[in-house]
């Protein structure tokens, strides 16, 4: 027993990161293009969302309008962040 009546932990160090096998880098780049492609594509339907609304009316249309964006963008990020680490981790 060590000091305090607690017994000391031995340390190991850790696995490495690079031992594990993980996504491949070619479907993070695709997850960037969806989420682009995704992106622009809500923007430019933006410029008339009269039909939405129309036929929806004005909260739920834009609250689909809002999460349909978040989702694009979090994909394209996250997609992002992931192949930029992948790419630039020695």
């Amino acid at each position: 027993m060590g000091q305090h009546g607690l017994s000391p932990v031995a340390l190991e160090p850790a696995a490495s990161t690079t031992d594990r096998p993980g996504v491949a880098w070619w479907i993070n780049l695709i997850g960037v293009v969806a989420g682009l492609v995704a992106t622009v594509g809500l923007i430019a339907a933006s410029q008339d969302l009269s039909w939405l609304i129309g036929r929806v009316g004005y909260v739920p249309g834009m609250f689909f309008y809002m999460i349909s964006m978040i989702i694009a963008a979090a994909v394209m990020v996250g997609s992002f962040i992931s192949l930029w680490t992948k790419l630039t981790r020695h």
